[in-house]
């Protein structure tokens, strides 16, 4: 659905941003959300990397198993790959 491709692939960003390039978020700016945010960034920093790649660790997980289905289904490689891309994200 349109909706989940309107949070996740942004949510996933701004995670990464979070996990590894901090500095470039105005926390000021961003009311309650960006407080919360920079509270996450100074207390539990470790925390937001390991669910970062946890993240995309699972995200991988389920597409390689998008794969698995296509292949035993005898899907033709187009749609495999586009259901492993859409599952991804």
């Amino acid at each position: 659905a349109l909706v989940w491709w309107l949070i996740i692939p942004p949510a996933i960003f701004v995670s990464a941003l979070m996990a590894h390039y901090p500095s470039v978020i105005p926390f000021e700016s961003l009311g309650p959300v960006g407080r919360l945010m920079q509270y996450f960034h100074q207390n539990l920093h470790a925390l937001v990397v390991i669910a970062f790649w946890a993240t995309i660790v699972a995200h991988l997980y389920e597409a390689s198993l998008a794969r698995k289905i296509c292949r035993k289904l005898r899907i033709d490689a187009g749609a495999t790959n586009l259901w492993m891309i859409q599952t991804f994200i």
